[in-house]
């Protein structure tokens, strides 16, 4: 079948879409320029005339949280007018699951490029990128933007840690590789959300239960341990260091609990449930270094203790030592998955071995799963007493960034322990607490956060509390995003037989899921230079912006905008090259874009290769893939918020549809982005106006003040909540990988004793006499 190509008429020109390359290259360059008064939208947008999509739009927000693994970026959409149908989509190159779990020092936002090749189910972004690809004649021109859905069902998975293992295909720069791609991630979760809701007993819903919770876990633990890296000094935020501080600290710390007064707004709300506490208590007994003494006396406690002045250091001790378990359990996790997947990929695992490697993987999973489920219980069933507890730490320490030596910063490894439980220190103790009281002040200072740690998607609503001086806010909201995935697992997951447990069951007994797949076959990393994109640009007045303004820019950008290294982002090289483009298409956009075009199919023109290789860049989807998006999206969940551009489409579909998209509002900070080739002219022009007009914002801001204001950012999708039933197997506290494979050896060798005992028993009597 020939290719089809759209009427040059009906979308962008190869020159819009690079200058479009050009004009988010320098908007990325000069994010600093923005004041920042406005945070982006809501979490979510709502729709209260419809609260059908509102469910819906939770359901699929938290299935998104699931997706995510490590770097995808991903956006669902729901729409279908003979059922559910479930579309997810990520940025390019950002669906494979081949980056090093111990190598948690993430990447920044829309860094990944595009124009990378994809010929395997498991593609290697870096290699193909690398090779070029190039053809000739692609200087100054857009490869075309191919798309294929992915829709098959998933494999049976009776382990979470064989399945990995049997996925894992080798290694590569000393990490494993596996064959599980975005589409056999979705799929997978689909299979394992639906088994806990068609669980026939307890015992059934035991097992699908923690069968999934190991998968997410196995499967996303990067993504879990980096957002504890991510609240730490090594990327200039306190919120781990504080956290974990000892009770003594806080006690001796310049502000006591004496100076500070105890004022709980809700008498009730300031009580720690007795159930919760024996939980948390007993599994912090099960660790090596025991339960700290002072906790001793609550663990014999059968009522509840009551959140007051005298109680206050000792939840301190509480919620240190739980967060620190939880650190432990997951750095033990990202470990022996990175050590049996090495090991599998290197050919050195036996069938026997492997299946013990399985076991491992599981139990790990497991453990580091249920401390996460406490955290979550403490933080959903105890959250007065947690938000009085903050607030008072708030006002006991200068929340300031803690004070690290420069080597120990420089030399301090991204995958560090960060505080775990040390025989020397005392039980739950931090390490990142040995300077003492060093890095406290009294008083509360504004919390600074540098380039490096500016802006990540996930700790918006983070950052902009912190950075507006309510450290208690950040603290909370950092705790809540640990727990993200595991929260997603408990709303989505069969929990207690209630109304959302039957709604979500026949959504899913609806559900079809299709993984659309956008990638070019040819490298493209072409763009309008810096320069040429600035020249372009006209003031509201008319007149050009000109060669003088237009070098101050130029010298703001290499001032301020500055790499990892702390090298300037420019150079006079990088000022007017156009040859290395690194964004990317967004999943936003993609999904939007495909929505539009099938509006516009009557308008195509269908010719050769031949008879259009002038404008061979516009080869169109295939038809059968367009027409699934002949029903327009009601809800558009993303992993993270949209960021301007793909907010400048939204409001250009909303606007033209009495039926509004539910999406999770936006953020102000713009990044390298690429347009589809395929998105209509309208559609996208608009967004391209959007990109001119907050960059001349910029730039005249910027020659009127001088000086750039400080960084700030913005939210994240919401967190459902969940009861003690969400626990599974932590009745008498949560065991240690050690203890379980212990248990296991000796169920085993009860079993072969009993086996010995049944044989003997069994056997003649004659027989017996004789082998005595």
């Amino acid at each position: 079948m020939a290719a089809t190509f759209g009427r040059a008429s009906d979308f962008l020109s190869e020159a819009d879409l690079l200058r479009f390359r050009g004009l988010t290259n320098l908007l990325r360059a000069t994010n600093r320029i923005d004041d920042r008064t406005q945070q982006g939208g809501l979490g979510f947008i709502c729709d209260n005339k419809n609260s059908k999509n509102n469910v819906l739009y939770r359901r699929l927000a938290e299935f998104a949280d699931l997706l995510v693994r490590h770097l995808e970026v991903v956006a669902v959409r729901s729409a279908d007018k003979n059922g559910t149908l479930v579309q997810i989509l990520t940025d390019p190159d950002r669906d494979d699951d081949e980056t090093s779990d111990d190598s948690l020092e993430l990447d920044d936002e829309g860094d990944a490029g595009i124009g990378h090749v994809y010929c395997t189910a498991n593609p290697d972004p870096e290699t193909d990128k690398n090779k070029g690809n190039k053809k000739k004649g692609m200087e100054n021109r857009v490869a075309p933007l191919l798309v294929e859905i992915i829709a098959e069902p998933a494999e049976p998975m009776d382990s979470a840690g064989a399945w990995l293992l049997k996925h894992t295909t080798g290694t590569k720069r000393k990490a494993p590789k596996t064959s599980i791609t975005l589409d056999k991630h979705g799929s997978m979760l689909v299979s394992l959300i639906t088994a806990t809701h068609e669980a026939s007993d307890h015992d059934a819903l035991s097992t699908t239960t923690a069968r999934l919770h190991n998968y997410v876990l196995l499967a996303s633990i990067a993504k879990i341990r980096g957002r504890i890296i991510r609240g730490t000094a090594l990327h200039d935020r306190n919120l781990w260091e504080f956290l974990t501080k000892q009770s003594t600290d806080v006690h001796t710390a310049p502000g006591t609990e004496k100076d500070i007064p105890f004022q709980p707004s809700n008498a009730k709300g300031m009580k720690i449930p007795g159930t919760i506490l024996r939980l948390i208590l007993a599994s912090l007994r099960n660790l090596k270094t025991g339960l700290a003494p002072e906790l001793e006396p609550w663990l014999e406690r059968t009522d509840e203790v009551e959140y007051t002045n005298d109680t206050r250091p000792v939840f301190q001790t509480l919620l240190s030592g739980l967060l620190i378990a939880v650190n432990a359990a997951l750095f033990d996790l990202v470990n022996i998955k990175n050590k049996r997947l090495m090991e599998k990929g290197k050919g050195k695992l036996s069938e026997e071995q492997v299946a013990n490697a399985a076991l491992d993987l599981d139990d790990y999973a497991e453990v580091a799963s249920q401390w996460l489920s406490l955290l979550s219980l403490l933080l959903d069933q105890v959250r007065p007493v947690v938000q009085a507890h903050l607030l008072y730490l708030k006002d006991v320490f200068a929340i300031t960034k803690v004070k690290v030596g420069e080597k120990q910063m420089r030399d301090a490894p991204s995958s560090d322990r960060l505080g775990q439980p040390s025989s020397e220190l005392g039980p739950y103790q931090s390490s990142s607490s040995d300077g003492g009281l060093g890095d406290l002040e009294s008083g509360l200072e504004k919390t600074v956060i540098s380039k490096k740690g500016a802006y990540t998607a996930d700790f918006e609503e983070i950052d902009s509390a912190g950075l507006q001086q309510n450290w208690d806010l950040a603290a909370l909201k950092y705790m809540d995003l640990l727990c993200l995935h595991q929260k997603a697992v408990n709303s989505l997951g069969k929990s207690s037989g209630n109304i959302h447990d039957i709604q979500t069951r026949e959504f899913l007994r609806a559900a079809r899921f299709e993984y659309v797949r956008c990638f070019q076959d040819q490298a493209d990393g072409n763009m309008m230079s810096m320069r040429k994109a600035m020249e372009t640009l006209k003031f509201p007045s008319g007149n050009e912006i000109g060669p003088d303004n237009i070098a101050k820019i130029k010298a703001f950008i290499l001032e301020h905008e500055k790499t990892k290294d702390g090298k300037s982002v420019i150079s006079d090289t990088k000022w007017e090259d156009e040859k290395s483009f690194d964004g990317n298409f967004h999943c936003e956009t993609l999904l939007l874009s495909l929505q539009l075009l099938h509006k516009i199919q009557t308008a195509r023109d269908e010719v050769s290769p031949d008879e259009n290789s002038e404008n061979s860049y516009l080869r169109l989807p295939p038809k059968d893939i367009v027409d699934r998006f002949d029903d327009s999206a009601k809800v558009l969940p993303v992993s993270k918020r949209c960021c301007p551009a793909c907010h400048a489409l939204m409001k250009f579909v909303n606007k033209k549809t009495d039926k509004k998209i539910l999406f999770p509002g936006h953020h102000e900070n713009w990044f390298t982005a690429a347009l589809p080739p395929w998105i209509p002219r309208k559609a996208g022009k608009a967004v391209i106006k959007a990109a001119e007009k907050k960059l001349v914002e910029r730039i005249e801001e910027y020659l009127k003040s001088g000086t750039p204001p400080s960084d700030s950012s913005t939210g994240t999708s919401p967190i459902m909540s969940y009861g003690v039933g969400g626990l599974v197997n932590v009745g008498s506290g949560i065991r240690t990988p050690a203890d379980r494979a212990k248990d296991r050896a000796e169920k085993r060798k009860r079993k072969e004793l009993e086996k010995e005992s049944d044989d003997g028993r069994s056997s003649s009597p004659t027989k017996r006499r004789q082998e005595m």
